[in-house]
């Protein structure tokens, strides 16, 4: 076997490294401005939760929905009270943070809402987590959805392979979130990330044509499989260890490709590239909005124009 076959053979599956991200990064050693951001990211994502709660009429047919399958009262329902068991918190609080397309973005696709209603889930389920120890959880899982989704050369991939990246993705970065507050070990960590890719998913067909109540619920299925994948980890079950780079990985089998190992694990604890990638929504609509919508807004302030003047406006977007 050459050398170069043996190193190919022989390397370890970026897994272990996120695992080993997930499990030990410290809340002392987060930048200051990541602090900052992650905790304007739990504010900005519990808003909109309650926003969704008073706006979107399907909200409370998910929480009614998730009342109905009863069980153990172990985390709060946002927005409508109650209390359900930690995956089913998870689901609904989720679904409702994605409901009025006002979570903020970032290359990962939306990464608060997949691992912020994670983190309140188990820290209730858990009783006497720490502040310090919340925002370390959310911020690992939210590095980790971004550097997997920087990580896939093509910037275009959501649309030439048709996935959502935040239902994609965001299996793994809620497992990361929920495995950190139940303190789990490297290797039921890796568990826990390997049981969360068996349940990826997430088309983009959900955005084609009419708008559909299910976009709102991928959030709300990362949110309830991550928990499960870790709380599965916790009690000894096993998952694929080579998730990511395997010949049947997450980026071989639903991208076609290798992933940019650099973008993946490079620098992990000192570099968190979501401070470069990561914005806030000024308006309740799809990100790639802003720049048509911003260009509108100033012509008209620019140049004193109103309403009845224009007679058409053509804008091309994103």
């Amino acid at each position: 076997m050459t050398q170069t076959a043996s190193k190919m053979v022989t390397q370890q599956d970026a897994a272990f490294d996120l695992a080993h991200h997930a499990v030990t990064l410290a809340y002392d050693a987060l930048p200051t401005a990541v602090v900052q951001l992650t905790k304007h990211c739990v504010l900005d994502t519990l808003g909109v939760i309650i926003g969704a709660g008073k706006l979107a009429p399907e909200a409370r047919t998910v929480m009614d929905f998730v009342k109905e399958m009863e069980g153990k009262p172990e985390s709060t329902l946002l927005s409508f009270g109650g209390r359900a068991p930690a995956p089913w918190a998870g689901f609904a609080n989720g679904s409702l943070g994605h409901m009025i397309d006002y979570d903020d973005r970032c290359g990962g696709g939306h990464p608060s809402v997949t691992t912020v209603p994670v983190a309140f889930s188990i820290a209730e389920r858990l009783g006497g987590v720490s502040g310090r120890e919340l925002l370390a959880a959310i911020a690992s899982g939210i590095d980790i959805q971004t550097r997997l989704s920087l990580a896939i050369p093509d910037v275009e991939w959501t649309m030439t392979e048709g996935w959502f990246a935040t239902q994609l993705l965001g299996f793994q970065s809620g497992a990361a979130t929920a495995g950190r507050l139940l303190g789990l070990n490297e290797e039921q960590m890796l568990n826990a990330l390997g049981i969360a890719f068996t349940q990826a998913s997430g088309s983009r067909e959900m955005a084609v044509g009419t708008a559909t109540h299910a976009r709102a619920l991928q959030a709300g299925f990362t949110g309830q499989g991550g928990i499960v994948a870790a709380l599965l980890a916790a009690q000894g079950i096993t998952g694929p260890k080579n998730s990511l780079e395997g010949r049947y990985g997450l980026y071989q089998v639903y991208l076609h490709t290798k992933p940019d190992r650099d973008a993946l694990i490079g620098e992990l604890g000192t570099r968190f590239s979501t401070l470069d990638d990561h914005c806030f929504k000024a308006w309740p609509a799809c990100a790639s909005t802003r720049s048509p919508v911003g260009a509108v807004l100033g012509l008209r302030e620019t140049n004193g124009i109103r309403p009845e003047e224009v007679e058409e406006i053509v804008v091309v977007g994103g």
